[in-house]
């Protein structure tokens, strides 16, 4: 499914309600007007002088990208094609600058608009659970990394990407590697720890001792930590004991050869009987959790999940940073846990930024959301005129819900036994 730019969602959705008066590519242009002339353009000598008073005019490329201003009162010259506006743009348009003419909201509120409905819309989505910071490589950036004779970026593409971002980490230097913020830790404690990797180098894993600088388990997995397909090492360890015991553990993503590319994603680390997980921050709602279950098999794409069963419990607090944990029944997990559950879709930043939401779907809510927050002000139809057409957005939109969006979600689990499988 293509992903959806802000631009095309605003332009959708806004000719739904007959907000899009035009939009196109500028013949010219100057710092206060805007000139298109031919087919689909603005010269029109039977249109009406008033045809587009108080429009808003949104330069959509240039130096002027996203700056809008309003159509003065006498600023249509339909013989001309030309649009003027009450006050400067800094450069303004020309010839092959593209541009919308909105009204209803300006710009900014339809933008505003798109964030509220993108928001109210959700698709399934999974998460580990894991005590490593940024271990699903959702976080923007890579501050929660720390290279050593390596480089780090996140990337977007790729089959191997689980979510919407992996981890590629490049050498500069034999057995380069990036590593975890620290994990907080007592002497003794056990840990499991699995991560997802995809190489044609050589992978390896490693739980380190933060305090004391030393290996606590390493290996590379069944595949010998070359797996171009997308593979997976699993390394458990116990931190050292007694009054100079380890206080602190993280992971380290290594690659052994000099100048070898080593892509990571889903870095999950669990304690031996520990029973709180707190759920991904993308969790703000009770009703968003569907269910956790339990990840078989030992390379990406032989992955499969099932059910850890009943019961579960999960705690709120609406002033932590994650509002919701999850309680296990027991500790000592032997294979990693994930949430399943339904995401909002992210806000948009820039025109440029999109979405995988279907446009489909995406525009009937914007156009929906944008009628509701219009409601009196907008002067262009009757009240008449704009209940039916709320009513058949509304009608629209609920049609394409009950096609698109995920089911209503259920209790989390199913009430079945626990079963810990080993």
């Amino acid at each position: 499914m293509p992903a959806v730019s802000r631009e095309t969602l605003r332009q959708e959705s806004a000719k739904l309600i007959g907000c899009l008066l035009n939009s196109g590519t500028m013949t010219g242009g100057s710092a206060t007007s805007i000139t298109h002339t031919g087919n689909g353009g603005l010269r029109d000598s039977g249109a009406s002088e008033s045809l587009y008073v108080g429009a808003y005019v949104l330069i959509t490329s240039g130096a002027d990208d996203g700056n809008w201003r309003v159509t003065t009162p006498t600023g249509y010259d339909e013989a001309a094609g030309t649009l003027t506006v009450g006050e400067a743009w800094s450069t303004g348009g020309a010839n092959s600058t593209t541009y919308e003419l909105l009204v209803g909201l300006n710009p900014d509120e339809w933008n505003d608009v798109i964030d509220d409905a993108l928001v109210r819309l959700r698709y399934r989505y999974r998460s580990p659970l894991t005590i490593c910071v940024d271990g699903d490589m959702e976080t923007s950036g890579d501050a929660n990394w720390t290279d050593t004779n390596a480089t780090d970026t996140k990337v977007t593409t790729g089959d191997f990407v689980n979510g919407t971002q992996a981890l590629e980490v490049t050498n500069t230097a034999a057995n380069g590697y990036v590593q975890s913020d620290s994990i907080p830790c007592n002497p003794g404690d056990s840990f499991f720890v699995w991560a997802n990797y995809r190489t044609t180098g050589t992978a390896r894993l490693r739980l380190w001792d933060v305090t004391n600088g030393a290996s606590l388990a390493t290996d590379t997995g069944v595949d010998e930590g070359r797996n171009n397909e997308g593979g997976m090492i699993f390394v458990s360890g116990a931190t050292t004991s007694g009054s100079a015991g380890t206080r602190n553990v993280a992971v380290r993503l290594i690659g052994e050869g000099a100048s070898d590319v080593v892509y990571w994603d889903d870095v999950i680390v669990m304690r031996a009987a520990r029973r709180r997980y707190e759920l991904p921050s993308w969790v703000v709602d009770r009703d968003m959790i569907r269910e956790v279950r339990q990840r078989h098999g030992i390379r990406v794409n032989e992955f499969y999940y099932t059910t850890v069963g009943w019961p579960l419990d999960i705690e709120e607090d609406q002033t932590a940073v994650n509002i919701f944990t999850l309680v296990l029944p027991q500790g000592g997990m032997s294979r990693p846990l994930y949430l399943f559950g339904e995401r909002s879709y992210a806000a948009l930043s820039t025109d440029a930024s999109t979405t995988n939401c279907p446009l489909e779907l995406a525009k009937y809510a914007v156009a929906s959301e944008a009628l509701e927050r219009m409601g009196k002000t907008w002067e262009r139809v009757s009240a008449a005129g704009m209940a039916i057409d709320k009513a058949e957005l509304g009608r629209r939109l609920a049609q394409m819900q009950r096609r698109l969006l995920p089911r209503t979600s259920k209790p989390i689990g199913d009430k079945t036994e626990w079963v810990v499988s080993i």
